[in-house]
């Protein structure tokens, strides 16, 4: 059972979209399967693929399904909604996510942010002042700061 579905207003990235292929075509009672843009490219392919294609524009995205069962077809829709449904979601971690702070500042504003807490606002410039000022530096600023 062959099914094309053409879908409009939903743009995904191709490596995505080949990954939600691979995903549906490892089904079980699944043939072939392809998730792309219609672009032309994809379009041939697909045609190649023995799919009847509508007419579509490159800005809609192109699920086409080769199933040996309507029970199939409708797993392999479903698995295709699915996938692209975690593919919309941000990743916690990776592209897309805050840099790694780089400086003592940025990162005590990143603890203190994460815990709801607030540093003393002379903590971070004893430190630094310690750095510049040599030996014994940074112990001369806490005991003056412990002194007030």
């Amino acid at each position: 059972m062959r099914n094309v579905q053409v879908r409009r207003g939903a743009y995904v990235d191709s490596v995505t979209l080949m990954q939600v292929s691979r995903r549906v075509a490892a089904l079980d009672g699944v043939a072939s399967a392809l998730v792309a843009m219609a672009t032309e490219l994809n379009l041939d392919l697909a045609a190649g693929m023995g799919f009847d294609l509508p007419d579509t524009s490159p800005n809609e995205l192109l699920v086409a399904v080769d199933a040996s069962s309507d029970e199939v077809l409708a797993e392999a829709l479903a698995e295709v909604d699915a996938a692209m449904a975690e593919a919309s979601r941000p990743a916690a971690t990776g592209f897309g996510s805050a840099p790694a702070p780089t400086t003592v500042r940025a990162a005590a504003r990143t603890v203190t942010r994460d815990r709801g807490t607030d540093l003393h606002p002379g903590c971070l410039r004893l430190r630094r002042r310690g750095r510049r000022g040599g030996r014994g530096a940074a112990d001369d600023g806490v005991q003056r700061q412990r002194a007030r």
